[in-house]
């Protein structure tokens, strides 16, 4: 439901990031995150391509409309 969500917000306003989970803080900055917070089990992240490619994480993750992609506990 909050993909679904998210898709269509960003299909009318983009946005740089998406979290979703209980220990999401309104204080993370984008030029903040790093590859290494996309491992955290407890966060969804939902980055857009441009912040995909600073990270390098674009072959992996899974895709959604708008070249969005989530990421969810990866491994790094």
């Amino acid at each position: 439901m909050f993909i679904e969500l998210l898709i269509n917000i960003y299909g009318q306003s983009k946005f740089q990031l998406a979290m979703i989970g209980d220990e999401v803080s309104g204080y993370t900055r984008i030029n903040e995150i790093k590859v290494s917070d996309l491992c955290n089990e407890e966060i969804i992240f939902i980055l857009p391509v441009d912040l995909q490619r600073k990270l390098n994480v674009e072959h992996i993750g899974v895709e959604y409309p708008h070249q969005l992609r989530k990421y969810e506990d990866i491994m790094e």
